[in-house]
């Protein structure tokens, strides 16, 4: 895993992307991250960010190469998806010690977004608790 996403670091940066969205789309002529227009008008995340649909198809399709039958890969349509990987950075932050406000701004949260500090009390915070409670 870390050589992949190293490989995939190295490529964007041969493409000049050294700061922004470490998952970008990549289209049909292999341009990474560029910026998509329909009727004239831009469509999409302008820095390339891949969306959480987009997401959901990677996950998917990995499932397919797995072998996984198409009712199983359905199950994990409604299981796992892009977003579970937002939510899972937040988590992941959190249980590391992150600033909650790096977290809001890596993310793409409001400052004081009531989804990121919910995902806080749900995934880390009410474990800790538990540990506390542990120790008593």
């Amino acid at each position: 895993m870390v050589r992949a996403l190293t490989t995939w670091m190295a490529g964007l940066a041969t493409d000049k992307r050294t700061r922004g969205p470490l998952f970008v789309r990549i289209d049909q002529h292999q341009n990474i991250g560029r910026a998509m227009h329909r009727d004239g008008r831009p469509i999409g995340d302008p820095d390339g960010r891949l969306s959480v649909r987009a997401f959901d198809d990677i996950i998917a399709g990995a499932a397919e190469r797995a072998g996984l039958d198409a009712d199983r890969i359905e199950g994990l349509r409604r299981q796992w998806s892009g977003h579970s990987l937002r939510r899972g950075y937040a988590s992941a932050a959190r249980a590391a010690g992150v600033d909650p406000l790096t977290i809001a701004r890596r993310g793409g949260w409001k400052e004081n977004s009531t989804v990121m500090w919910d995902y806080f009390k749900e995934d880390v915070d009410r474990w800790a608790e538990s540990e506390e409670d542990d120790m008593l």
